[in-house]
């Protein structure tokens, strides 16, 4: 099953006898699911970051590459 802030939101319980608290499942349900946005979201700022510093080394190593074959 898929681990999204919207599947753990809609995702749906029995109601049993001696059950829990509706109300309180979905107060945690929202809880959770903010919780893996949050981090869903920084993984991907994350996952930027790191392509970008890797374009920057390509780009400066390149460029030091060149800067011996000058000499």
């Amino acid at each position: 099953m898929e681990m999204s802030p919207q599947t753990i939101r809609s995702t749906g319980f029995r109601t049993v006898k001696k059950g829990y608290d509706p109300a309180e499942v979905d107060a945690f349900k929202d809880q959770v699911a903010s919780v893996v946005e949050t981090a869903q979201n920084q993984a991907t700022a994350m996952e930027a970051r790191a392509r970008a510093a890797v374009a920057k080394l390509q780009e400066v190593s390149q460029q030091v590459g060149v800067g011996r074959d000058e000499r």
